[in-house]
C-alpha cells in the first residue's frame, strides 16, 4: 500500500483546517503496509510545534500529524513514524504498536 498522501484531502473533507509542513510528502521512515485505521498518540508537551514533530531530534518523523490548540492540523510527513511504542488494541500485539 502507498503512503497516505490523501490525508489532507480527507481531513479537509471533514471540515478541518489543514496546513502542510514543507517536505511532508517526502518525510518518513519507509512506506506503509496495509492501513486499516488511525493510531492516536500525543506528545503531551505544551508548545510543541509542527517542526518538532516533523524533524524530531532523535525520532525523525515523530507523527504524521500535529494538532495545534487552535484546531489547525499540520501534515508533518506521510511515511511511517516510529513513535507509537507499547499499547494495545484488538489485532495489535501488546508488545508494540510500531512494527
Amino acid at each position: 500500500m502507498a503512503d497516505p498522501v490523501w490525508l489532507p484531502d480527507v481531513l479537509r473533507a471533514e471540515g478541518l483546517k489543514v496546513d502542510i509542513y514543507p517536505g511532508a510528502f517526502e518525510r518518513g521512515h519507509g512506506d506503509f503496509g496495509t492501513i486499516w485505521g488511525p493510531f492516536m498518540h500525543h506528545t503531551g508537551s505544551f508548545g510543541e510545534t509542527p517542526r518538532g514533530i516533523a524533524q524530531h531530534s532523535s525520532l525523525g518523523l515523530a507523527s504524521q500529524l500535529h494538532l495545534a490548540p487552535n484546531g489547525v492540523v499540520t501534515l508533518c510527513g506521510v511515511g511511517v513514524a516510529w513513535h507509537a511504542g507499547t499499547g494495545s488494541w484488538p489485532g495489535i500485539p501488546r508488545t508494540t504498536a510500531t512494527p
